[in-house]
């Protein structure tokens, strides 16, 4: 905790009138088992730089206990310059006492034992005379009790990692008395890379496993003693293979426990392992759950880890029994075939699996739980139909992830509707319900402008009415931790709402704006509106990785007149902040992701605002230390190449809206170049096709069961060398992701996400429907040209039949 560097514009209360007036605006409600104080004499807390008042704490506390000590004392040495002793119970000072916690003093003191009449998590902030009480049910609840004093007593505030603490500053510190409870409306509270920030904004899920793996793979501490998780979880996610690694080289990518001995099972087991759709057995993390030896050993090592656990004091362990990360049936083995069919969903043999692990687990250790990941409709994402006589377990944990949302949208809209119902039927099945939500675009859809806290919003109080007990929001794409663009606001909104889903979104974004741009704030908000409204009335849809920059179709919302109005907001933001360093980085930071855009905008930006748009060196100095470096220089690389060429005929006359132009990415990791500046190319450059055949094949691949490609092959007789040659592909139907438009036999690397870009729900106004032509340039002596052998894409277009249809 660091000091307040300038004090907020108001004053704490040091009237007993003011007070009063104070409190009788904000809610409070008593305890039930204690009444409501009787205002009187204020409290002052310190006078004249001088505290009134020690904090008092069990002679036993807890570490997490102690650690709300340290804080609140130091918080208020910086409030008030005066020094509140900590001590433990039975000290005698003449002070007044700040009971953290009820030790047995304070119990003598109220001469009851309030936490009797507490739920789950429930906090208290209470004074009694000139004491005060704070204290809470579970393992964080002093803590969060003293937070909550620290908040809605003394006015202090966080709002960011990047912000420190704000909060007035007083000499004389002096409070009415006051009365508060508050529960959480979340249970378990999670997000990524955890911070002190986050445990001090109520996230209490991820601290003390990450602490552990850290010091293993380290021998390095990241938090001070008292950052403690609710229940311990070894392994996060993707977590089977800490139990059976496949090979050992796969403890360079997971964190495999220490006691576990065979570290190359795909070779001593393979029948450990799932058989894939072409009949083989792969050690990519995928196992055969059906197999009784793969059951028996797993089964043994989960036990082994928690008896280990137990031997450390930790009965209440969450242990990971999960899936990996990629698409695709679990397996396709017979047996495996028979559980789908038994539990009616992909994910059948997990779930027999599980339910038989639960059974042993809650034989043994009953306080554990085991939890599992619903992912993919293809793989676990279903919930089973339980056979007649087969109960779900009671200890496992089931965590929902919307991997498939469209980001620019909510459960509400047709879009997402699949995934709100999935999550819907899992909540049916069991109560021990958490969702895996991700609020924010991977890929290059990081780096551009993006708002999204309406729908986390909407999204969460969905969470709340359904009875979901426990959130995780996957805050880890790069600009999260560069802190760009709404990223930090939308960690506050959220972290805020766990705590109260009843807050008002609006006058949170007020405060924190109002906090960390300043003078800047107003304009912030309108462009925050306008982005959140540009995004709502776009026809495309966002999906969770964008993997090329398209301003057609999924950045079409960036238009050129939004981003030229933008960079006017921002213009002034920075005059308005100039004096205040802080805020105008605050202000800039922001800003990169509109300078991005800029970027990739640069010579339609350059045509209808000449006068503005003079350099773009400018704007790629304002990108500053922005974490995808490669996109900027690709950037630079395509504004050197100059604008675009016209579309030829017939396309340049056909109707606005008909026409999608665009090009592949080469998604291979060799060090080959992925795009190929080039003069005759229509946008300047080309993408490289990874690995060209001959024959060359390309085609369209719905990746739809009972729908077949659209391909096409080119001989040398089909092939005009050195120049680029327009090749009819011919209709298709575009499917939901992952539908690509492929290039050649070899690698399918090079692509285009066809399904990402353009598939939309079926309506009146959509039928998917795209006549395509692929622009193609051989070149090397394989293909009977000159220079090197390379095959150059530069645009596919695409012809929206129902826009030709009206």
């Amino acid at each position: 905790m660091q000091r307040c560097k300038k004090p907020i514009a108001w004053l704490v209360v040091t009237t007993l009138m003011l007070v009063t007036i104070a409190l009788a605006q904000a809610p409070s409600e008593a305890v039930s088992d204690i009444p409501h104080a009787v205002l009187g004499k204020p409290l002052v807390l310190a006078s004249d730089g001088i505290a009134r008042y020690e904090i008092v704490i069990a002679p036993d506390a807890t570490a997490i206990d102690r650690y709300a000590a340290d804080v609140l004392a130091s918080t208020l040495e910086q409030m008030t310059q005066a020094v509140f002793p900590v001590v433990e119970a039975g000290a005698q000072s003449g002070k007044h006492a700040i009971f953290l916690g009820l030790s047995d003093a304070a119990k003598q003191k109220l001469r009851t034992d309030p936490l009797s009449v507490l739920g789950s998590q429930e906090q208290v902030a209470r004074s009694i005379g000139k004491d005060i009480y704070l204290y809470g049910q579970g393992i964080h609840g002093n803590l969060h009790a003293m937070l909550m004093f620290l908040e809605d007593e003394l006015g202090w505030r966080w709002f960011s990692r990047f912000e420190e603490p704000v909060f007035p500053i007083d000499r004389n510190l002096a409070l009415a008395s006051f009365s508060r409870t508050r529960t959480f409306s979340f249970a378990y509270r999670m997000t990524e890379f955890q911070k002190i920030f986050d445990y001090h904004a109520g996230i209490n899920m991820g601290f003390s496993e990450r602490q552990d793996r850290v010091f293993r793979l380290t021998g390095n501490i990241t938090y001070p003693d008292g950052v403690e998780s609710l229940l311990y979880n070894p392994e996060f996610v993707h977590a089977t293979g800490n139990y059976i690694p496949p090979t050992p080289t796969y403890k360079t990518v997971r964190d495999v426990y220490d006691w576990v001995t065979n570290r190359r099972y795909f070779y001593t087991n393979p029948e450990y392992f799932a058989l894939n759709a072409s009949g083989r057995r792969t050690p990519e993390g995928t196992y055969c759950f059906s197999n009784p030896g793969l059951r028996a050993e797993l089964t043994a090592h989960v036990l082994e880890h928690l008896r280990l656990l137990k031997e450390q004091g930790i009965e209440d362990a969450l242990i990971t029994i999960d899936t990996h990360d990629g698409g695709g049936k679990l397996c396709y083995c017979p047996q495996c075939q028979v559980l789908e069919g038994t539990y009616q969903c992909p994910g059948g043999p997990l779930f027999d699996y599980l339910i038989e692990l639960c059974a042993e687990v809650k034989t043994l250790y009953p306080k554990a739980q085991i939890k599992t990941g619903a992912s993919r409709v293809e793989k676990t994402g279903m919930a089973p139909t339980l056979p007649e006589g087969v109960s779900w377990p009671d200890n496992l944990v089931v965590i929902f992830a919307n991997i498939s949302d469209r980001l620019d949208r909510d459960w509400g809209c047709a879009d997402n509707s699949q995934n709100y119902g999935l999550l819907q039927d899992w909540l049916e099945l069991t109560p021990k319900v958490w969702t895996w939500y991700y609020p924010n675009p991977y890929g290059l859809g990081q780096d551009m402008p993006f708002a999204g806290i309406r729908r986390q919003v909407a999204d969460l109080r969905r969470m709340h009415e359904l009875g979901v007990q426990g959130v995780f929001f996957e805050f880890t794409t790069p600009n999260v931790h560069q802190g760009e663009g709404f990223v930090e606001l939308q960690k506050y909104i959220y972290t805020q709402l766990l705590q109260d889903i009843n807050q008002d979104e609006t006058a949170l974004i007020k405060a924190f704006t109002d906090s960390v741009y300043g003078d800047a704030a107003p304009l912030v908000r309108g462009y925050l509106e306008e982005l959140e409204d540009a995004q709502a009335a776009s026809v495309y849809r966002m999906p969770l990785t964008i993997t090329s920059i398209d301003f057609d179709t999924t950045l079409a919302y960036l238009t050129t007149e939004r981003l030229m109005r933008w960079h006017g907001y921002f213009d002034q933001m920075e005059a308005l902040v100039a004096a205040d360093a802080h805020r105008l980085e605050n202000v800039r930071r922001l800003r990169r992701n509109i300078e991005l855009a800029t970027l990739g905008r640069w010579h339609a930006l350059t045509d209808a605002y000449p006068d503005y748009f003079t350099d773009y060196q400018v704007h790629i100095a304002r990108t500053g230390d922005h974490a995808d470096s490669q996109l900027v220089e690709d950037f630079e690389t395509i504004i050197l190449a100059g604008k675009p060429k016209p579309l030829p005929e017939p396309f340049a006359s056909m109707p606005e809206g008909a026409v999608i132009r665009t090009m592949p990415t080469n998604y291979s990791r060799g060090t080959s170049p992925k795009i190929a500046p080039d003069l005759d190319a229509a946008f300047g450059y080309a993408a490289t096709i990874d690995l060209p055949d001959l024959p060359f094949n390309f085609g369209y691949a719905p990746r739809v069961a009972g729908m077949d490609r659209v391909e096409m092959t080119l001989t040398t007789d089909d092939i005009t060398p050195d120049t680029y040659t327009m090749y009819h592909l011919g209709i298709i139907e575009v499917m939901p992701a992952p539908s690509i438009i492929y290039f050649s036999n070899l690698s399918w690397m090079t692509h285009l996400l066809v399904g990402e870009k353009l598939y939309m729900p079926l309506s009146p106004d959509n039928d998917n429907r795209y006549d395509v032509y692929v622009s193609l340039k051989f070149s090397g002596e394989q293909y009977g040209g000159t220079g090197q052998t390379q095959v150059l894409c530069d645009q596919i277009i695409l012809v929206r039949q129902m826009a030709l249809d009206s």
